[in-house]
């Protein structure tokens, strides 16, 4: 990652309590830009209450445009590219360390219209806000590549694509939450290599257990019946997986890193 101040520095001058138009134009954050000539990159972004369409920016700081996502929602994502075969990522810095790590990605290599050229390409995404993520305002990047998947490295620059940050702010549930969202759960191991388990500390009669992708694919299903103790196995490739419960109409949603 590319930095220009060091963390201490950061800590000194109390960088974290102020907002991201400040950290951006201190250049704090990596800005990425590449070429969107093409069309390639986001002509709209559309999630909550960020309704953005843009022109090529290649980079383009619209940290002054904010959303409020509540912990354990789910939230249609709406992006509209002018050239086919793009890879989109999506990042929230949840813990504010100026970087874009793997288990900060809400959307995670979706390809919007393969083999596809020039034109108007519009895809709707649903994205699912972790149970636990962390509260508060944080730094939310966009970020599109041709032909091949996304970097890593959010401070890459590609020869096509572009780069697009956002401010969103995580706050509480709205929902009527019962006990059961409020008692503790374990889920371990975590990271794990396909075999995990969850301690629901109370039995329950009626379970159910679902496990999707970053792109809102579903990996597997399960139901259980009267226990406190789940055990699933499940075959994907490495990432983040996103493990949802549901009990008595009550959901919770956590995040699950597979080696």
């Amino acid at each position: 990652m590319k930095f220009i101040l060091t963390i201490s520095f950061l800590f000194s001058l109390s960088i974290f309590s102020q907002d991201w138009k400040q950290m951006i134009d201190a250049n704090i954050y990596c800005t990425p830009s590449m070429s969107c000539s093409s069309g390639d990159g986001l002509q709209l972004f559309q999630l909550s209450t960020i309704d953005n369409p843009s022109e090529c920016e290649g980079y383009g700081d619209f940290t002054n445009l904010s959303a409020d996502l509540e912990q354990g929602a789910e939230y249609p994502l709406t992006v509209t590219t002018g050239f086919g075969d793009q890879y989109l990522n999506v990042w929230i810095d949840f813990n504010d360390d100026l970087e874009f790590s793997q288990d900060e990605l809400i959307v995670d290599g979706f390809l919007m219209s393969p083999s596809v050229t020039a034109g108007s390409f519009t895809e709707t995404i649903n994205v699912i806000i972790a149970e636990n993520a962390t509260l508060g305002s944080h730094l939310m990047r966009a970020k599109t590549n041709w032909s091949v998947p996304v970097p890593t490295d959010a401070c890459e620059e590609t020869t096509y694509g572009e780069t697009e940050d956002y401010t969103v702010n995580i706050v509480e549930s709205s929902l009527n939450i019962n006990e059961f969202i409020n008692e503790e759960i374990k889920l371990f191991p975590n990271p794990t290599n396909g075999s995990f388990s969850l301690n629901l500390i109370n039995y329950y009669d009626d379970i159910d257990i679902t496990i999707r992708d970053l792109r809102g694919r579903l990996i597997e299903s399960k139901s259980f019946k009267n226990t406190n103790l789940v055990q699933m196995e499940f075959d994907a490739v490495e990432g983040v997986y996103l493990i949802i419960i549901k009990i008595n109409n009550n959901t919770r949603v956590t995040k699950l890193i597979k080696n």
